[in-house]
């Protein structure tokens, strides 16, 4: 009886195999399916907290039993994993085993205190992470104390595989660390918060540094790593302060290429740094006269073959883009502007006209992209921003003459003269706190015309209204097709010739 038992479970799970479409797949592809589905897995384990059943992959393992063999048979599926720790005690045996599944895949693990910082009860899940240490590739350290963090990295056999860390903690949070025992950590990729050289950067080295993420830093020790970082490319300062009084030293690092700088005070930073490889400048430091001259002198010592300068500015007041015009301000490549002060209107004509293509001197021409984040739009603001760019010649030509169909048409610069300055790219989006959309926003219909003159001359053109509403799509259904537009906009003149 036991066997026939068992001969009609395979028959029945046979039936399910064959009726269901997705296990008709090859394996290779219902793991692959399986792995993108399931995200980030999150451990946090404790006797009378089961959530980690709730887990991902543990559910698409319990779906069926061919599921759960591809799951287990599938390491991807458990190398990337978030460890919560907690006052609960924990039970290391979990996380041994869902580790063990990963099979000898290199491992992403996030450490997260839920309680920011609340001690481990379980201290067996420290040996049990270092057993497999071997295998690391990422780490990630949120709210995790000092004592954690030391257990876990000092005297550590074999550090070689560690690419990439992450390190967040509150400001004071973590004490003086203990002096560092064992080799030093050469990650290729370095993220903190509120770090310093007193609370842990002496367990690591930086001469395979090749991304620096750093929040709250002190400039010694930023000029300190940059000194060191003989490979480093890419490099984001997002707030500095100074430690000690002391002079700096003044570094030169070959290898920098993009450098991202958010900073309250340049002249705190740049002074110190020469960077002859930069490429990439991106800027959203608020900015006042002695800045404008740090980050100018900057660019003028480092004499770097820079492609791109991005500059992002939040105009709260009228006087916050005048910056913008001041003679030794960056020619800017990219150009992003949020307007958030009281009259918005004002201030975005006056960008507008500042920029327009029509000029004497025409300002930043290499400006290439320009992004504008406001509240609303009105026909004399469109009027405005369409003066940016160069006239066609559609637009000179008598209007019984205008192109009615966009195939037949070869839209040219109205002057014979190379372009004094080529936008690849405009973008306007509206952001009003109501989220409600306003068609007032939407442009007129000459408008309208010469926004798509301006796109077919090779220009992107992403016009976004409150909601998320394609402007210019909404202006197609009011005014319809091209050619009915250009229809309509002939009879507008021919009546108002009349």
């Amino acid at each position: 009886i036991a066997q026939l038992a068992a001969k009609r479970k395979d028959v029945h799970r046979e039936i399910n195999r064959r009726l269901s479409l997705i296990n008709r797949l090859a394996f290779e592809l219902i793991s692959r399916i399986l792995t993108l589905s399931t995200g980030s897995n999150r451990v946090s384990v404790s006797p009378d907290d089961e959530s980690y059943k709730w887990r991902a992959v543990l559910l698409l393992g319990a779906v069926c039993r061919e599921w759960r063999e591809i799951t287990l048979a599938t390491p991807h599926l458990w190398s990337t994993v978030n460890i919560w720790l907690g006052r609960k005690e924990l039970w290391s045996n979990i996380a041994n085993e869902w580790l063990q599944r990963s099979g000898a895949l290199p491992l992403s693990i996030t450490f997260t205190y839920a309680k920011y910082g609340e001690p481990i009860v379980d201290f067996d899940l420290i040996p049990v992470l270092r057993s497999h240490s071997i295998r690391w590739k990422s780490l990630t350290f949120k709210y995790v104390r000092e004592g954690t963090f030391y257990r876990l990295l000092d005297n550590l056999e074999d550090t070689r595989h560690v690419e990439t860390i992450r390190i967040y903690c509150k400001t004071g949070s973590w004490g003086k660390m203990r002096p560092f025992m064992g080799e030093p950590i050469r990650p290729k990729t370095f993220h903190w918060s509120n770090f310093s050289s007193e609370t842990g950067i002496a367990y690591f080295k930086w001469d395979n540094l090749t991304h620096l993420v750093a929040g709250q830093i002190h400039i010694d020790d930023l000029i300190d790593i940059l000194r060191q970082a003989i490979k480093i490319q890419h490099c984001i300062i997002e707030f500095s302060m100074r430690e000690n009084e002391h002079q700096l030293v003044p570094i030169v690092n070959m290898s920098l290429m993009h450098l991202v700088i958010n900073v309250w005070d340049l002249t705190d930073v740049l002074p110190f740094l020469t960077l002859p490889s930069l490429q990439i400048l991106e800027c959203s430091s608020p900015m006042n006269e002695d800045d404008i001259d740090v980050l100018a002198d900057f660019i003028d010592r480092s004499q770097a073959p820079l492609q791109d300068v991005i500059y992002y500015l939040e105009v709260r007041y009228h006087t916050s883009a005048a910056i913008l015009w001041h003679p030794r301000f960056p020619n800017v490549t990219h150009l992003k502007l949020d307007i958030i002060c009281e009259d918005p209107t004002t201030i975005k004509i006056n960008i507008f006209e500042l920029l327009a293509y029509d000029r004497d001197e025409i300002e930043h021409p290499s400006l290439q992209i320009i992004k504008l984040v406001t509240y609303c739009m009105t026909p004399t603001v469109w009027s405005h921003f369409i003066n940016m760019f160069p006239q066609i010649l559609a637009e000179q030509t008598p209007h019984e003459r205008l192109p009615t169909n966009s195939s037949d048409t070869d839209l040219m610069p109205f002057s014979d003269s190379p372009l004094r300055r080529r936008l690849s790219k405009a973008c306007i989006i509206l952001d009003h706190r109501s989220g409600i959309f306003d068609e007032r926003d939407v442009m007129e219909l000459h408008q309208y015309l010469r926004l798509l003159d301006i796109q077919k001359s090779g220009v992107e053109l992403e016009l976004i209204g409150n909601g998320g509403i394609d402007l210019l799509q909404f202006a197609k259904k009011i005014y319809g097709s091209e050619l009915e537009a250009r229809q309509q906009y002939q009879q507008q003149m021919t009546e108002d010739s009349l």
